[in-house]
């Protein structure tokens, strides 16, 4: 009778910045899940690395903020072990999830894998992504709103509103948790540190398919993704990171006409909602002026570049 896999020794990277009470929630369970976690802190104000130091954590402390795929490259090069597993701080840890992604990864070996996200209400967060295209782009940034229920019409179209409930190519899977062979990690090379936020995890995915990696979803395993309130999901600074790291990823991935093409694409998304916000029925919303700051802010970076 042959005898069972030995479990991977698993280390956790967390990169952080402001993110002191979010910590204070995920650590002691993913402490308790893993056999160890290091979390980068991005020059953070508060009490993030504290935090991180009182639940047991390596903290590694940048004296500026070199932005998310920095962080995590940091991260991996300073962890130990058979697998890398990036998490979100604003992450909820279920146990669970680890050992469906560890029976997944003896389905799957030398794949990336990912857990279905949830919000912290319950409800799925459509986190698949097509591979970059005029038609991922058309029907992931511009026709389909991001509350669109997965499997509804037309949304099921595009890979991110498809299914969750079984165990599928992403393509691209979503970077608040990830299951990384190290083994894959070192063959594929670090992320790359010119995308300051965004995108990051898309383009270091993009470059594993090219090497023959899978990049799988797990619907075995969940988690809860606390995503940010109103202001966050709407603020300037965000967007304008977005649009930066969009331009870089869309010149990196689509040939010629095809990437400026796609970047006109995304302009007129954002321009057009800007005039839905403008509109004198919505103008007088709580959140209109700040929708319109988005917009406007993702324009220049999209069509000239940060």
């Amino acid at each position: 009778m042959a005898a069972a896999p030995a479990s991977p020794h698993i280390c956790a990277v967390v990169v952080a910045y402001r993110s002191a009470e979010h910590l204070a929630r995920l650590l002691p369970d993913l402490v308790a899940a893993v056999d160890g976690v290091v979390v980068v802190d991005q020059a953070s104000d508060d009490d993030s690395a504290r935090v991180a130091e009182r639940h047991g954590a390596v903290v590694l402390r940048e004296p500026v903020n070199t932005g998310f795929a920095a962080g995590v490259n940091r991260g991996v090069e300073a962890s130990a072990g058979d697998v890398v597993l990036l998490v979100n701080p604003d992450v909820r840890w279920d146990a669970g999830a680890l050992k469906a992604l560890h029976e997944a990864s003896l389905r799957h070996p030398g794949d990336v894998l990912g857990p279905v996200v949830r919000g912290d209400d319950g409800r799925l967060q459509p986190t698949r992504s097509g591979l970059p295209g005029l038609l991922t782009f058309l029907g992931e940034e511009l026709l389909v709103p991001e509350s669109a229920a997965v499997g509804s019409w037309p949304a099921r179209l595009w890979p991110r509103w498809q299914r969750y409930d079984a165990e599928v190519d992403g393509p691209l899977l979503s970077g608040a948790c990830l299951w990384i062979p190290r083994a894959t990690w070192e063959r594929v090379g670090p992320m790359d540190e010119r995308y300051f936020m965004y995108r990051e995890e898309m383009d270091w995915q993009l470059r594993a398919r090219q090497r023959g990696v899978r990049t799988i979803l797990v619907p075995d395993a969940t988690i809860a993704h606390v995503r940010a309130g109103s202001s966050g999901r709407h603020d300037p600074q965000r967007a304008r990171w977005l649009a930066a790291s969009t331009r870089r990823f869309v010149l990196r991935w689509l040939p010629g006409w095809r990437a400026w093409a796609a970047l006109a694409l995304l302009a007129a998304g954002q321009a057009l909602r800007w005039l839905v916000w403008s509109a004198p029925v919505l103008r007088g919303r709580p959140d209109a002026r700040q929708r319109r700051a988005q917009h406007r802010a993702a324009l220049v970076p999209l069509l000239v570049g940060s």
